[in-house]
């Protein structure tokens, strides 16, 4: 990767050309790197401000349809900036390091119309305030009804929400509020000054981080769409322990521990696995509530690209399988039963930079499988497939989520999505956990994590009603041996004596 140096720069946006202050006057700050988007194939460097400027003018009058912001934002360039503030006139004067200016030709047999990156960006910002939800020893929650009246319960509703505000919490639809004494992390609940129980439980309660939004607003907006984004609804704790697994964010000098299953380094991926809110609405919108989970819990983290490598394809998750190589893919149509919600878990921050999932929002109601022309999965993981190629599609069709850390995209699993690719020089790690109703074959064996988890320190860690639904959401049973409760495993010694398919 070739770079620009600058030894010194007041970027406002001011400088010219405009496009590139308006990339540059979001550094300014601390002296850090700013890498900009890969353009395939181009590793030249520019020797002068005044020439860049000149060559993008050039571009400009063959008409390639990309303004300042779009030629500068689809160069593989890397600019070492040390940012001062803006001096009085607010001229930006950058000192640059003579090297070789490409051609135009050059430049345009490096471009690829399909690898423009041009995706829309659909952006969820951080949320400020979110809803508490109170949970008792057990594990279930404290709702209030609309006359006011406690009640513990595991039924995920509007009714489980509350509003902290200091020691006071204020329920978010019915006109009750309730005080806490001690600590947040265990107490007792109090109205009037007069101790309450609720259904003959007196605590200690736990106040926990809760979601950004009513439930009931996430399953309308889930329903209509098809898919829905939690802003930030993991809490903190949770999301670091996340991150201790996968070495990323503020992990990268710690390296990923592959001795031990990722499901028992912790309970962490058990209690993202298990995220009430995410479960609610996969049941909710798959219209059942005996669903399972496809595959056991991990985190991946997709690495920085290096131009080469093989990417992923578009595509619909399990049991669709549409624009994949795979047995027993759901035949089109498929009809009106949801037969999987897949959720993504943003354990580092995604946007289109950091490789965000690229989606096709609303391809979920076209009940058929990507176009051949946009790169499928069964295509695009052949080695040769990107030189001779490109990238698959990541044209203005396509839409990409970006969403802060910690946040859940769930979304019906016939929408079609892809990897994104990730151009910066982090790792970017997220969780897959495809859920499907119980009568869905499991895409994998969950059982050995299982049973491992059980045994761990980590499987403690959960309360009775975490326990509960991780068993399950992970143990898929059958009418065997030991009748309908047979739980179905791996058979190994068949598995190698029966020929691939």
């Amino acid at each position: 990767m070739s770079e620009l140096n600058w030894d010194r720069a007041s970027l406002n946006s001011s400088c010219s050309p405009s496009g590139l202050a308006s990339h540059c006057s979001r550094s300014v700050g601390d002296t850090g790197m700013l890498r900009w988007p890969r353009f395939d194939g181009f590793r030249r460097r520019f020797a002068s401000k005044t020439q860049l400027c000149s060559r993008i003018d050039v571009m400009e009058t063959h008409n390639l349809s990309m303004g300042y912001a779009d030629i500068v934002d689809n160069l593989w360039v890397s600019l070492r900036v040390d940012c001062v503030i803006a001096s009085a006139d607010r001229r930006c004067d950058a000192q640059w390091r003579p090297v070789q200016m490409p051609t135009y030709g050059d430049m345009i047999a490096a471009m690829k119309p399909e690898d423009t990156f041009s995706e829309r960006a659909v952006r969820f910002a951080r949320a400020d305030v979110h809803y508490s939800m109170v949970v008792a020893p057990d594990g279930r929650f404290v709702g209030a009804d609309g006359d006011g009246g406690l009640t513990l319960t595991d039924e995920i509703s509007d009714d489980l929400m509350w509003r902290l505000d200091g020691a006071c919490l204020q329920h978010a639809v019915a006109s009750v509020a309730l005080d806490l004494e001690g600590p947040s992390a265990a107490c007792s609940l109090a109205t009037g000054g007069v101790g309450a129980e609720v259904d003959g439980v007196r605590g200690p309660f736990t106040v926990i981080h809760g979601p950004e939004r009513l439930p009931s607003e996430y399953l309308d907006h889930l329903r209509e769409h098809g898919w829905v984004v939690l802003v930030s609804v993991l809490a903190p704790d949770i999301l670091d322990a996340l991150q201790r697994i996968a070495g990323t964010d503020g992990y990268t000098v710690r390296s990923q521990d592959r001795k031990r299953r990722q499901l028992c380094q912790g309970s962490a991926l058990a209690k993202a696995a298990v995220e009430p809110i995410s479960v609610w609405l996969s049941r909710s919108y798959m219209q059942t509530d005996d669903i399972r989970m496809a595959h056991s819990p991990g985190v991946g983290v997709l690495t920085p690209d290096d131009g080469k490598r093989t990417v992923q394809g578009w595509h619909s998750d399990y049991p669709y399988h549409w624009g994949i190589n795979a047995h027993g893919k759901v035949p089109t149509p498929s009809g009106q039963t949801v037969m999987g919600v897949q959720r993504i878990v943003c354990v580092s921050e995604f946007t289109k930079f950091h490789g965000a999932t690229a989606f096709k929002l609303g391809s979920h109601a076209l009940d058929h499988g990507p176009p051949e022309d946009w790169g499928l999965a069964k295509d695009a993981y052949r080695p040769d497939y990107r030189a001779a190629n490109g990238l698959p599609y990541n044209g203005p069709d396509a839409d990409i989520i970006e969403a802060p850390a910690g946040s859940m995209i769930l979304f019906d699993t016939r929408t079609w999505h892809r990897a994104g690719v990730n151009r910066s020089e982090k790792g970017r790690a997220a969780i897959l956990m495809d859920m499907t109703p119980a009568y869905i074959v499991p895409y994998a064996d969950t059982s050995e994590d299982y049973r491992a988890f059980t045994g761990s320190d980590g499987y403690d860690d959960l309360n009775d009603r975490e326990k509960a639904e991780f068993t399950r959401l992970m143990v898929h049973r059958f009418l065997g041996p030991a009748g309908p409760r047979s739980v179905i495993g791996t058979h190994e010694a068949l598995t190698e004596q029966l020929p691939r398919p």
